[in-house]
């Protein structure tokens, strides 16, 4: 059972590492190309502007994750019509919610002045009110992508959805390059990716129904029961989104309020080269995920244990690169990527490397969760830390400066590894730090190091 698991679990890995490579490669070049032919304000505006509808995919968007789980557990264990039934619910209850969000986009849209409660001076009140519009419209496509690669999962072809997913990206890369050096403005572009997610929407759902033979669409396996049921175990799973769409979106509306738009500018630039290499190190425990929810479902722990080791072990010897890397290295990188115009100080490159040495833990220990569906209170409780950042971060921002944001990210981090451990031991009955307690001492890994290095010597002889 193993070995076949491995086998998915390359191939799994595979396609995650070539996504990453393909998002740091755009992350990379988006931001110089943005500041090229853009000037820092219009950037910082429009990044303020991307950050409203992304809060608004937390309200939705962990459905997909609940279909994902579920369905891929109940495939596992081989009950396909429970499966079925699972994802022909959260389809509709996708539906349902999606077209209520549009509604109240155009709604609000068209009767608030949102361009004077932000602080845009570049884009007129109709064009900020386009671009909100448009950009909800992405986010709710992109959903049904997501929900998507939940049929790819639960028919064991992960990493088929991974790469449908990385084309989609890759297209989407192309368009706003395209756009930006044709001198579009920010109108253009959000109707650009917007129809280009709707186009790979249809052809991704038409790969669905063509290579997922047992996926069911339709309505006739719904049921009021199973769609309670999904509600109980997605808003916990909707509220993890909600704090990972408030941490991500949040400090950019936080700072641009209390510093301005051009501050906002640094602290994107700070954090996509820190998630890039976040992204990377979660390559291990995103590929080993869906192995964790099949093994889970046929109560194979042997299998189960490995891969949390696997994954954990991958996230502290990724952490501790990444903070020494960001710390020595991070202003210089960032200096150089962006031709100057953003320069930043060793201690935040410090915090925002250290915080992401902690969520690389506590992160393995909320997706041991959820693929066990044992992820309820841990997501509140994620929720609730997150909103308290938030508040903070508000609070000493004015006082302290731009520091007090990446302080209170490494606050955050520290309290959700505490939450994680405590709550892996008291819901998960299989699993004991005892057992995985090895990981954090040096000795775990030089004898791995070493035993690596004596099978590399006699495979070299040979």
């Amino acid at each position: 059972m193993f070995n076949r698991a491995i086998k998915r679990f390359l191939k799994n890995f595979a396609a995650n590492v070539f996504g990453q490579v393909m998002n740091g490669i755009y992350q990379i070049l988006l931001v110089p190309l943005f500041l090229l032919f853009w000037n820092k304000q219009s950037y910082g505006e429009w990044l303020v502007l991307f950050s409203i509808p992304s809060l608004l995919w937390s309200l939705e968007g962990g459905l997909a994750g609940v279909a994902a789980n579920r369905a891929t557990v109940a495939a596992g264990a081989g009950h396909w019509e429970l499966a079925n039934s699972i994802f022909q619910n959260v389809l509709i209850i996708q539906a349902i919610v999606s077209g209520v969000l549009i509604a109240a986009a155009i709604a609000i849209a068209s009767t608030l002045n949102v361009t004077s409660y932000l602080g845009i001076t570049e884009l007129s009140r109709s064009a900020t009110s386009s671009i909100i519009v448009f950009l909800i419209g992405y986010m709710l496509a992109g959903f049904c992508l997501s929900l998507f690669r939940a049929a790819y999962r639960a028919s064991g072809l992960e990493a088929r959805g991974l790469m449908a997913h990385n084309l989609w990206r890759m297209v989407e890369f192309g368009v706003v390059a395209l756009v930006l050096v044709c001198r579009g403005n920010a109108v253009l572009v959000a109707k650009c990716i917007l129809l280009c997610v709707i186009i790979s929407a249809l052809l991704v759902y038409i790969d669905v129904r063509r290579t997922c033979r047992r996926i069911e669409f339709g309505v006739t396996r719904l049921s009021w029961p199973q769609m309670k049921s999904i509600l109980i175990d997605g808003l916990p799973l909707l509220s993890g989104q909600a704090a990972a769409a408030f941490s991500l979106q949040g400090y950019p509306l936080i700072i641009s309020r209390a510093l301005g738009a051009s501050s906002v500018v640094t602290f994107v630039t700070i954090r996509t080269v820190s998630r890039i290499i976040l992204l990377f190190i979660q390559v291990i425990s995103l590929s080993s995920a869906p192995e964790v929810s099949r093994s889970y479902g046929r109560k194979d722990w042997e299998v189960y244990m490995r891969f949390l080791k696997i994954m954990l072990g991958t996230a502290i010897c990724g952490g501790v690169i990444t903070l020494c890397m960001l710390t020595a290295g991070g202003p210089w990188i960032i200096a150089m990527w962006t031709a100057g115009k953003v320069i930043v100080s060793h201690v935040p490159m410090f915090l925002f490397g250290l915080s992401v040495a902690l969520q690389g833990i506590w992160l393995v220990g909320g997706i041991v969760l959820v693929c066990s569906n044992m992820h309820h209170v841990f997501n509140y409780l994620y929720l609730l830390v997150t909103i308290g950042g938030l508040f903070l971060a508000n609070e000493i921002a004015p006082i302290w400066g731009f520091t007090a944001v990446p302080a209170t990210m490494v606050m955050q981090d520290a309290l959700l590894i505490a939450i994680a451990l405590v709550l892996c031991e008291s819901k998960l009955g299989h699993i004991r730090i005892r057992n995985v307690s090895c990981l954090f001492t040096f000795r775990f890994y030089r004898r791995h190091m070493e035993t690596a290095w004596r099978k590399f010597t006699f495979v070299r002889s040979k």
